[in-house]
């Protein structure tokens, strides 16, 4: 198996449905007493922050404001 990189047509936006959206934070700034900091979290997200619709509507206004996107896929 191999991963082929290249730019995303506008038609093809539903296709992040076929992407894995987990993620997994190892550390993030927070506000910890008034004081920002770097803390360790150690968590894992297996969803799309805001949700596969908001990300899906974002990847589609790329495109209307004449952006684009660079994707990977197996091949």
């Amino acid at each position: 198996m191999s991963i082929e990189y290249r730019l995303l047509a506008a038609h093809e936006c539903e296709r992040i449905k076929e992407a894995n959206p987990a993620r997994f934070i190892k550390r993030a700034w927070r506000n910890v007493n008034g004081i920002k900091q770097l803390i360790d979290l150690n968590w894992l997200d297996e969803e799309y922050p805001n949700g596969y619709k908001s990300h899906l509507e974002g990847l589609r206004a790329t495109f209307e404001n004449e952006g684009f996107a660079i994707s990977a896929f197996f091949t």
